[in-house]
């Protein structure tokens, strides 16, 4: 009835893998490697001595194969073809006069070697056995000049780098090296792609047919797959790209994020949007019901989780429109419910404290059923592949008894998720895009080793969690060490897999600095650079190059569409006089002020930002709630269930009850957003710090000044003949009773204040624009006497900036006077020309269309 978790342990003994194989062996399972040595005694029982086996392409052989290969050889004639040079210890020798048996005997000799610490019977040099055991010697390269080079590059001996680039120097003064390499050294990741996609073209023009593409990086293969075949350019996608970053794989990834995010609207978005699920309904019908969803529910409701208040607002929406308006929402709650149907046995797995692998697996694949996904994952090549994978790791938990949270067994999955590999359909092509490994007995026209940092070359080792490196030589198992020299391997024999030429053939790229940060360069390319420069004063960078990937012409182009001959240095448009407003604002005023081109963009063009579900409350959202707890402390406020507003006087005496109402109202109205966000509390607690300020300052008003009205809004006034103003007032005050008939307008500010210069000149427009739109709702009798911002800040509460008498009266003329004169301007065709005034750029959020970007490179 126990049950034993063993955790912690990173490295285990030898007595410890027996024990692990025991256990394997009781279950009748088999572990990867010994699967792999059962299949390999499987394939000698098929044999026949009349076969000739050749066996290309191994360079390393592990202590069962080496064993394999003794009893191959006793059964059939065997031809190992090996590459590369004489100097290695792995068997590797070029072309020579020594006959095949003084070859094969000194092959066994090396397999003796190797196996004598492990205690088995050696094999002896016979003629008979020699005749069965014969090495082909092939070579990589020609180039003796270029080998001899690249051996004194990486086999240190007895001479330091100096030195021994000296001697290279004066034996081969021609420079092999700079023959036929080339380096370039991009600034950022998008740079090394765009070199690397002028090379592929530049070497297509000369009439190469076989490159070759070798990289480790696998986002750096992915954006050169994504230039090349924009410029229809064919690849053969030898690496392909982890399963993980597949659609089929994204469909699952989204579907367990809803499970546990309670249906955070991105997940279930993406997820909804996915082209796997209900694939056999209508798909236009399905997207427009997804789409009402997205609009209407989570982005206008601003609605960021959970089926129960989706449900919800859906309901709230139809209560205010009507059934007869909101029949466009009636396919969202049933689908709904069939999502909660669906995620149940997966969401019950979730809230377990832990399970076995097999269970979790289990209930993703009765969740998926009901939507149509596993369907259509049958469907897709890289969703089928999918499905086979999560298949074999239910097969091979089934017999486990271990149970693990959930954590760990998202973990578990997602391992499985990246190391799995996906390939499409194999294309014929001239371009051949590989890893180091997939490189082996390869020979190009041309190549390109891509992503040449010590992060991919030779990258950081894979340690395995059994046995140290000491036990892992004992038993012949392969260590890191070895591990390392196997990469280095591919990439040494890369070097010379390319045939001789006028010009370089082989190009390495890597690039300098990723989001600010320096990466290091490959140590084999260091060395290679450092050595050339010794040796022969002069870098491997290919200047020609890097004028091309700095030069437009190179950049692939869409020439069926025509480009403008000449990209204007400031755009300035023309509106036609339907587009023009007929209605000004205040913040349509101002912005005709900060940049005549965002007035343009935003007022006669219509656009905006897209909406976005606000999970943080920003600033000026912010603004709104404090507006309204204020509106609701003035005045009543239908509909929302808020109490107030305060009708006692303002003295003294009423101040704490003052501020326990309208800290009341403040909790009420920032209710709904603390239940969005634990953090918005802060916002709360931010503005509760000033009620009493306020209060207080309400209290010194009240001595001259009366509230009259409260978020007064206005709309279609005609104020010239030009146009009509709107816009809405925070609070209107009237003279106190028995004082002269004056107004005062104060507009609420919880961000940043212009200042009183600003208002003054007349930049910032909304003061005086604010006192012209009040002169067309208010009693003909007042006159407004005062304009002020009030500051609702902790650190500058007050009303530090207004406008007031007879500055106020001049200012508004003019202010009047001038957006008389822009909308005659607009009428009659004046351009609108972007100004790029550095602080209206930084909030603009038109900067897409005027491409100050551009413009202001070319002026």
């Amino acid at each position: 009835q126990q049950h034993i978790y063993i955790a912690g342990f990173h490295d285990f003994t030898l007595a410890e893998w027996q024990a692990m194989h025991q256990q394997l062996q009781s279950q009748q399972a088999l572990d990867s490697a010994s699967a792999y040595i059962k299949k390999l005694a499987q394939n000698l029982s098929c044999l026949s001595p009349q076969q000739h086996i050749y066996i290309a392409g191994f360079h390393d052989f592990t202590l069962a194969e080496w064993q394999w290969l003794q009893q191959l050889s006793d059964r059939v004639s065997l031809t190992l073809v090996v590459q590369g040079e004489d100097t290695h210890e792995n068997a590797c020798i070029t072309p020579s006069t020594q006959s095949p048996y003084a070859a094969a005997n000194r092959f066994i000799e090396q397999i003796n070697t190797y196996l004598k610490p492990h205690l088995i019977q050696p094999i002896q040099p016979k003629q008979q056995q020699a005749a069965q055991l014969e090495l082909e010697f092939n070579a990589s390269s020609g180039n003796t000049a270029l080998s001899q080079c690249l051996e004194s590059i990486f086999t240190p001996g007895a001479f330091p780098l100096k030195q021994r680039a000296g001697q290279c120097a004066i034996d081969y003064p021609q420079d092999p090296i700079a023959q036929q390499f080339r380096v370039f050294e991009a600034s950022h990741s998008e740079a090394e792609a765009n070199a690397i996609d002028v090379q592929v073209r530049r070497w297509l023009s000369q009439g190469l047919s076989h490159i070759g593409i070798v990289t480790e990086n696998r986002r750096l293969a992915r954006r050169l797959r994504a230039l090349l075949e924009r410029a229809g350019i064919v690849l053969q996608d030898s690496a392909g790209w982890a399963l993980s970053t597949t659609s089929a794989a994204t469909v699952i990834e989204r579907w367990l994020q809803c499970i546990e995010e309670d249906f955070h609207y991105l997940p279930f978005l993406d997820f909804l949007k996915s082209p796997f699920i209900f694939s056999r309904q209508d798909r236009s019908l399905y997207l427009q019901t997804v789409y009402h969803l997205e609009k209407t529910v989570i982005i206008d409701e601003n609605v960021a989780d959970g089926l129960q208040r989706y449900r919800r607002h859906t309901d709230l929406v139809r209560q205010r429109l009507g059934n007869s308006m909101a029949s466009y929402l009636d396919a969202i709650p049933p689908l709904l419910d069939l999502i909660e149907q669906a995620a149940e046995p997966l969401s019950r797995s979730f809230h377990q404290d832990a399970l076995t692998p097999g269970a979790y697996l289990n209930a993703l694949l009765e969740s998926l059923q009901p939507l149509g996904i596993i369907d259509a994952l049958r469907q897709d090549a890289a969703g089928n592949q999918l499905l086979n994978l999560m298949d074999k790791l239910s097969n091979a938990t089934r017999q486990i008894t271990l149970d693990m949270p959930w954590v760990e067994f998202r973990a578990w999955l997602g391992s499985h998720l990246e190391q799995a590999f996906f390939q499409p359909a194999n294309t014929q092509g001239p371009i051949q895009l590989m890893n180091l490994e997939q490189s082996d007995l390869q020979h190009f026209d041309a190549l390109i080793i891509a992503g040449a940092e010590q992060q991919y070359l030779p990258g950081a080792p894979a340690h395995s969690p059994f046995f140290n490196d000491a036990v892992r030589t004992s038993l012949g198992i392969p260590t890191v060490q070895q591990k390392h020299a196997n990469k280095f391997y591919f990439f040494r024999r890369l070097l010379q897999s390319t045939g001789e030429s006028a010009l370089p053939r082989i190009l390495i790229t890597r690039t300098r600095a990723e989001n600010g940060e320096e990466l290091i360069p490959s140590p084999w390319l260091e060395a290679i650079q450092s050595f050339h420069v010794l040796a022969h004063h002069a870098p491997l960078q290919d200047p020609e190059l890097k004028h091309l990937v700095e030069s437009t012409t190179t950049q692939w182009c869409d020439e069926s569409v025509t480009l403008p001959e000449q990209i204007p240095p400031h755009p300035a448009a023309i509106v036609h006089t339907a587009l023009v407003p007929k209605t000004m604002s205040a913040t349509s005023y101002q912005q005709m002020m900060n940049c005549p081109y965002q007035f343009f963009a935003a007022r006669c063009l219509r656009l905006s930002p897209p909406d976005s579900v606000r999970e943080m409350l920003q600033k000026d959202e912010y603004g709104k709630k404090v507006h309204l707890c204020l509106q609701a402390f003035h005045s009543p406020v239908t509909g929302l269930g808020l109490p107030g507003p305060f009708n006692k006087p303002f003295i003294e005496e009423n101040f704490q009850a003052a501020v326990e109402l309208l800290t009341l109202i403040s909790q009420q109205v920032f209710a709904k957003d603390i239940e969005d966000n634990f953090i918005h509390r802060s916002w709360l607690k931010r503005w509760l710090e000033l009620v009493p300020k306020y209060i207080a300052w309400q209290i010194e008003q009240a001595a001259q000044w009366q509230v009259y009205k409260v978020e007064k809004r206005s709309e279609g006034i005609t104020y010239s003949g030009q146009c009509n103003i709107k816009g809405q007032l925070d609070r209107i005050d009237r003279s106190a009773e028995g004082l002269k008939n004056g107004l005062k307008i104060i507009d609420y500010k919880t961000g940043q204040v212009p200042s009183k210069e600003d208002v003054a000149s007349g930049e910032a427009v909304q003061l005086p624009f604010y006192a012209m739109l009040a002169q067309t709702f208010v009693d003909k009798s007042a006159t407004t006497e005062r304009v002020e911002y009030l500051s609702l800040d902790v650190y500058r509460f007050g009303a530090n900036v207004y406008i007031e008498d007879e500055e106020l009266n001049r200012l508004q003329q003019a202010v009047a006077i001038r957006l008389d004169d822009i909308m005659t301007a607009l009428q009659k065709g004046h351009e609108l020309p972007a100004w790029g005034d550095s602080q209206a750029c930084n909030t603009c959020t038109m900067a897409g269309l005027c491409r100050k970007g551009m413009w202001s490179e070319t002026t």
